[in-house]
């Protein structure tokens, strides 16, 4: 049986719920959105935040403790999606076990198709909305996470599929603010074209103080023209990756061998947005790089319940709190069959 528990942080007072030795916080805004496609802000501190219902709705991120823990490692994880799908309440990665570990979970949400990833001309260089709301979110753990029990100099990144390339993106030298110390990047997936190349399919105007004011129903209409446009593609995302433009941080990245089912176009759409940016990272991330190829038939997602609430777990747990992955730079891993799915 839950009940209430409250912690009181820079960003205000927020209540919870535990139950047993283990504390809930649900859809804790993290960021002020002064209109749609506009840059986010820090949310204002001192408010009273109920966090005890989850609202998937919502830009938010959502925190998993044991119950007194006092300087825990962090583990950030973002979603994936395909950019245009999940968020911060995402089942896939439970907090569950992490804690019962001594670690504490945050998933961060951010915004997605248009909102997240048009850009416009004033922005500065590689900036992407739907990064930057993850980098907000970050903040807010380095000013928030140790009232919860955690230690803000101890947090590893994690991401899968267009949240593992957030995560990399966050590690490019103009990105990366020292809010994390090590990161994990899951079958990271970024679009074969960058935006300049795909907008005319769109068919409407590109400019923020259009987009501001457009209804919701035209915005998906035309990123459903999109999204037809390019079936075996990301219809958006941060591109290209530059490798040797990241920070020098340990970074785990992962892969499977046959991410996607179907037998031609699983092959090709696993090449062209997958293994070629693991290959280009492997061979060009200055930072110490580990590569992990996921074998046996395993698929795309199929890791994320295994490390999050399963036999890898406790490599997580191992990794987050001493940062020594135990891994060779190649490691061939074959998920269980048992855990491989849920």
């Amino acid at each position: 049986m839950s009940s209430p528990v409250e912690v009181t942080c820079p960003a205000g007072t927020v209540i919870g719920k535990s139950g047993g030795e283990i504390s809930y916080f649900h859809s804790i805004p993290f960021a002020h959105f002064p209109a749609p496609f506009d840059d986010a802000e820090m949310a204002p501190k001192g408010e009273l935040i109920d966090a005890q219902s989850p609202d998937p709705e919502k830009i938010a991120l959502t925190i998993v403790a044991p119950k007194h823990a006092k300087e825990a490692p962090v583990v950030v994880h973002i979603h994936g999606g395909r950019f245009e799908m999940g968020n911060h309440e995402d089942a896939a990665s439970p907090g569950k076990t992490l804690a019962e570990n001594g670690v504490i979970l945050v998933r961060i949400g951010y915004r997605k198709k248009l909102a997240g990833l048009v850009p416009f001309r004033d922005d500065q260089p590689h900036h992407f909305r739907a990064v930057d709301d993850v980098n907000l979110g970050l903040e807010w753990v380095q000013q928030n996470i140790e009232a919860f029990g955690g230690d803000p100099t101890n947090v590893t990144l994690t991401g899968q599929s267009a949240g593992a390339a957030i995560v990399l993106w966050l590690m490019r030298k103009d990105h990366y603010r020292g809010a994390f110390r090590r990161a994990v990047a899951m079958s990271p997936a970024f679009p074969h074209k960058n935006f300049r190349q795909r907008k005319s399919a769109l068919r409407i105007p590109t400019t923020r103080t259009w987009l501001n004011k457009a209804k919701p129903d035209t915005l998906e209409r035309a990123y459903k023209r999109l999204r037809r446009r390019y079936p075996t593609d990301m219809a958006l995302g941060p591109t290209p990756l530059k490798p040797e433009e990241m920070a020098d941080i340990p970074l785990v990245i992962s892969s499977h061998d046959e991410e996607f089912q179907q037998p031609i176009i699983g092959k090709r759409l696993t090449n062209k947005i997958i293994l070629r940016w693991v290959k280009a990272v492997v061979d060009n991330a200055p930072g110490e790089v580990w590569h992990v190829r996921f074998t046996g038939g395993s698929k795309h997602c199929d890791e994320l319940f295994p490390l999050f609430d399963g036999p890898l777990t406790p490599w997580l747990v191992n990794y987050a709190k001493f940062g020594n992955p135990n891994l060779t730079e190649e490691t061939a891993l074959a998920l269980p069959p048992a855990t491989a799915k849920r």
